[in-house]
């Protein structure tokens, strides 16, 4: 997708103001680059990104030929919060799907405002545990539910990322996105359109009708909240 306008992280802006100040005074503003790898796998964490606009793809997979992408991070969210369970190794693989920015803080400074700050930290675990829940949930999508209400649900999550924008990516992109087949995606992508339910063009996805796309997608993650 394209660039977004200029914003702030709600998980940040949530914080009372000494909570805020702290966190604020040790990140630094840093460019979201499109297709850029911020982790991979096993790899040591070395920051933790708290995007203003732009999102990032978490992707699960032993293989780029198995890859699938199982969740968004935007600006609602923070990438690297599982290091306040203690590991400092990523369990994903996260690459930047739409340009932005982000507030980037070292891990070292991340674990230490933890302790000083109760609000952050509450906020973390609550986050953690919706993370988790919703990673299973985008498992047993992949399994269980047909390819085309799984589109509908893609293109809900990345809308909701940048809202009144239309989607800026490739039937290739979404293909991997969604571990699929590009042949199966073009499929999926032909049914909603047929619908009238978005309009697809040269890499751009418009949502015409976002009632009916809610209506056609599984109920999985953040369709339902």
């Amino acid at each position: 997708m394209a660039p977004s306008r200029p914003g702030t992280n709600t998980l940040l802006s949530a914080l009372p103001a000494n909570e805020h100040r702290r966190i604020s005074t040790g990140c630094e503003r840093v460019a979201l680059v499109r297709d850029a790898i911020l982790s991979e796998p096993k790899a040591p964490v070395h920051h933790v990104y708290f995007p203003t606009n732009g999102f990032i793809l978490l992707i699960a997979g032993a293989a780029p030929t198995e890859a699938i992408g199982v969740g968004l991070i935007g600006s609602k969210s923070v990438l690297g919060a599982s290091i306040a369970l203690g590991p400092r190794r990523s369990t994903l693989q996260t690459q930047v799907l739409g340009a932005g920015e982000a507030m980037r803080m070292s891990a070292d400074d991340f674990q230490s405002a933890l302790l000083c700050c109760p609000i952050l930290r509450s906020s973390i675990q609550r986050h953690l545990d919706l993370q988790l829940t919703e990673l299973a949930r985008h498992a047993a999508c992949a399994v269980y539910h047909v390819l085309e209400r799984r589109l509908a649900y893609w293109l809900i999550l990345l809308q909701d990322q940048a809202p009144g924008a239309p989607i800026h990516l490739t039937h290739d992109r979404l293909a991997r996105v969604l571990g699929v087949l590009r042949s199966g995606l073009s499929t999926a992508a032909g049914v909603l359109q047929r619908r009238g339910i978005i309009h697809y063009s040269r890499g751009q996805i418009i949502i015409l009708n976002r009632r009916e796309l809610r209506s056609a997608a599984c109920h999985c993650g953040g369709v339902e909240r």
